[in-house]
């Protein structure tokens, strides 16, 4: 009986996601470094020699031709062939060739060698099982040979359908990885595509896979690096499971191109997902609907949400990660129809373009949103970035929602015992930021620190939202800030702010593209923008304004330059009407067409935009109304002295006309039966 020999010796050489280190000589690959490490941006894999070797030594491997009634190989102790199931049973190298029309590969090795398979133009169905089982083996790595095509197919029953039986085509029990320039097509009729129950890692391959559940999964680690992978599942498209240990459960994604369409969620993992770099297709849940509907929020003082609320974990969402998600760069494009971005934990993205569509959030954390860098376009959604704290600090982002553009949640006591709204906070210090928003275009539960960048909000025409909002402070210390919308909850920034600014109420709705100028005593232009959608109220902040100087505020005409999202950043207007002209003799100034004005109380019961008594709210103990009640959490108190009850109504008829489900007439009907006066709007009174 010949014996084939194999190699004992193993050069293992690591290879970084990032970084190319020296080569070493080993006996087993995993002692150099481990395969994967969480770091506090994203995660670092380590690819190893084998791993990335694509080549082998034909002298020193087996080689083997499969049919369709068996399989033809020298014969050797360490391959048997019995029933319809190919058994390789020892670390080497082996060939296949060939196709199986019922039949398995099964691996079960107990040396302390890698298994390394070939597939040099294989085709293997198996009707009642895995098409390839991975018992056991130091580690599994499947090479597709260059130029070959190769697949694997199940049948739509097992034989063995226990916890700890196969459920995946290609189903492993330890370490596998997938290599190679060839390609393989993974047909999954019974349930997941490609499974290892340790570490996934595919580098350079091709793989289409089809599968009835999810399409690939690593249990601790599904890492793709320089693949092209399509994938179509019923459920996710890849994922990786353990929530068990804090290190695992990850998901690293590095310069491959990917494309997902999946009935569940795009990509998941239980701990942490990174992308840097590639390029990302993926549709989720079917995709967002043509039409983002407002829903309906809850009444004041209710605990319960709207049914039509998206839950956060309904399926359907395009990233999703437990712990926190990191991308560095790359070009996603997500159609979800739950949040496109979603985290459990923190988000973070310094890079990469990326393109959102949603039935719900655009980008969600319940913990940290960090956006340092890239391009980020959420084309469609119900709210476009939604956070417990959210920090801009450069790139270039545009929101398009049906309800609030950022929005900084609110905490509960269970996530901060101790209700520490210090920490619910939007920070902006750079970057453009452009929200067209059917809600409030800016709403912190919270407060707000802007001391850099250009933001510009169109904010909504309905007064039950503002192009601003805010709970606590608004501390306007530099930057452009343009916010146009309604005027019934009109906020500015508070009196404590740094930057002057300024707060125009007309007393009629100027229509969409109605330009907004405004210029020094000099005649030097400060801002001129043109809203896409009508405005009653517009809010102004620049670097360019000072106190006890002279400017003058136009409307309509035409300028010179070119828009972006609005801003004219050069250009000569001209052909305006100067609608008021006022000396900025405080911080925050409010003004209408007559000049002037008082700051007017906004839905939060407070002038000037900050807390009731002031603009940051010192004549009150923290978190409390002027009566000494404890804070609703809803957006004022437009029903002060009413019953509780007849409050609540009150106000949910008012949410119902905000979403279109009622009309002003109606509303007003059944506020009239409640006994009381319909709010009026600017635009009522005479």
């Amino acid at each position: 009986m010949t014996k084939r020999k194999w190699k004992t010796g193993i050069a293992a050489c690591m290879v970084s996601t990032a970084i190319l280190t020296a080569c070493s000589q080993s006996t087993d690959p995993q002692t150099d470094a481990a395969s994967s490490a969480k770091t506090d941006s994203a995660i670092v894999v380590n690819y190893t020699k084998d791993e990335l070797n694509t080549e082998w030594d034909a002298a020193n491997a087996t080689s083997i031709e499969l049919t369709d009634s068996g399989a033809t190989f020298n014969e050797t102790d360490w391959v048997s062939f019995e029933g319809k199931v190919l058994t390789i049973k020892a670390g080497g190298t082996y060939v296949l060739s060939g196709n199986s029309a019922n039949g398995q590969i099964v691996v079960d090795a107990e040396d302390e060698v890698a298994v390394h398979l070939i597939f040099n133009g294989v085709s293997v169905t198996n009707e009642d099982g895995a098409a390839v089982n991975i018992i056991q083996a130091e580690q599994t790595i499947l090479t597709l040979a260059k130029g070959t095509e190769n697949s694997v197919k199940d049948g739509a029953k097992y034989e063995k359908t226990g916890e700890d039986d196969p459920n995946a085509v290609i189903f492993s029990k330890d370490d596998l990885s997938i290599n190679g320039s060839g390609s393989l097509t993974v047909e999954g009729l019974y349930n997941n595509g490609i499974l290892s129950k340790d570490e996934l890692k595919i580098a350079g391959a091709q793989l289409k896979v089809q599968a009835k559940d999810d399409g690939i999964i690593g249990k601790d680690l599904a890492a793709i690096k320089d693949g092209n992978v399509t994938i179509s599942s019923g459920g996710d498209g890849i994922k990786a499971t353990n929530s068990k240990e804090d290190d695992k459960g990850n998901v690293a994604l590095e310069t491959s191109t990917i494309a997902i369409t999946a009935g569940a969620e795009g990509i998941q993992a239980k701990n942490t997902l990174s992308v840097n770099g590639g390029t990302y297709t993926i549709a989720a849940g079917g995709g967002s609907p043509e039409t983002v509907s407002k829903k309906a929020e809850a009444p004041p003082g209710s605990t319960s949400t709207s049914p039509e609320k998206v839950s956060k974990e309904q399926t359907g969402k395009g990233l999703k990660a437990s712990q926190s998600i990191t991308i560095t760069d790359g070009s996603i494009q997500v159609d979800a129809s739950d949040d496109a971005i979603h985290s459990n934990g923190d988000v973070t993205i310094s890079g990469g373009t990326l393109t959102l569509e949603t039935g719900d959030d655009g980008i969600h954390g319940d913990g940290q949103v960090t956006l340092s860098g890239g391009k980020i376009d959420i084309l469609k959604s119900y709210e476009g970035i939604e956070g417990n704290a959210i920090t801009i600090s450069d790139g270039t982002i545009s929101v398009n929602s049906t309800d609030d553009g950022v929005n900084i949640s609110s905490t509960s006591e269970t996530d901060d015992p101790n209700n520490d709204s210090s920490k619910r906070l939007l920070t902006i210090s750079g970057g453009h930021l452009s929200v067209n928003a059917n809600g409030d275009g800016l709403d912190a539960n919270g407060s707000i620190a802007m001391t850099g960048g250009t933001v510009l909000v169109e904010g909504p025409m309905s007064d039950g939202d503002g192009a601003l909002d805010y709970d606590e402070t608004f501390q306007m210390d530099g930057g452009i800030l343009i916010a146009s919308g309604s005027a019934g909850m009109a906020m500015a920034s508070s009196d404590s702010s740094k930057q002057p600014s300024i707060l125009m109420t007309y007393s009629e709705v100027q229509k969409a593209g109605t330009l907004i100028h405004l210029e020094d005593s000099t005649g030097e232009a400060i801002a001129t923008v043109a809203p896409s959608k009508d405005y009653q109220a517009v809010f102004i902040s620049s670097p360019d304004l000072k106190k006890n100087e002279t400017y003058s505020l136009f409307s309509g005409g035409k300028s010179t330059g070119t828009p972006v999202n609005g801003l004219y950043q050069d250009g000569t207007y001209s052909g305006g009407k100067e609608t008021v002209s006022v000396t900025l003799t405080d911080t925050v100034t409010w003004m209408n067409e007559s000049g002037v004005t008082e700051a007017k109380n906004n839905m939060h019961g407070a002038p000037n935009g900050g807390m009731p008594g002031g603009s940051d709210g010192n004549n009150f103990e923290k978190g409390q109304k002027p009566d000494g009640q404890p804070p609703s959490g809803e957006k004022g108190e437009l029903f002060d002295g009413l019953d509780e009850n007849v409050k609540k109504e009150a106000m949910t008829i008012l949410e119902k006309e905000r979403s279109g489900e009622l009309t002003r007439e109606e509303a007003q009907q059944q506020l009239a039966e409640l006994g009381v006066e319909m709010p009026q709007r600017p635009t009522d009174k005479k």
